[in-house]
This record gives structure tokens, sequence and C-alpha cells, in this order.
């Protein structure tokens, strides 16, 4: 996440809402930071891209090959 782009990040309550009203006032702005917060969203937090890099972590982990299936959850191996 970068402050400015994906989100706003202030030291001050007074910054904070300052950063706000110029979103509010600022269309393009607006525009530009929901965008980008979707993009991001959809490209890092997405549960299946989470399920994918925890399942990569794991075989990383155990010395599994990368590419390996893995059983469904609560199901064991034959």
């Amino acid at each position: 996440m970068v402050a400015g782009e994906h989100l706003a990040i202030a030291d001050t309550a007074e910054g904070l809402a300052r950063y706000c009203a110029d979103l509010l006032t600022d269309r393009a702005a607006r525009t530009a930071t929901v965008t980008a917060a979707a993009r991001l969203h959809t490209v890092r937090y997405q549960p299946g891209h989470a399920a994918a890099r925890v399942r990569q972590a794991a075989l990383r982990a155990t010395g599994g090959p990368a590419g390996a299936a893995t059983p469904a959850a609560g199901r064991r191996a034959p």
C-alpha cells in the first residue's frame, strides 16, 4: 500500500480531515484513489489469492514441489 495512492494517512486528525475534504472536492483525485485501491485489493487481497500464497509458502516450508497439488481441506491424501 502506498499512502496517497491507495489510502489516506496523516499524522494528525486535522491532516486526515484535510485529505478527506480534498477527496470530496477533487473528483479526479477521488477516482484515482478508488481505482488504485480497488486494483490493489483485487490483485493482492482476494481470498483466492491469499489461499494460493499460503499454499505456496507451505510447500516451500515443507520442501514440497512448487507446482504440486495439495489435497482439499479436511481430506487426506491417498
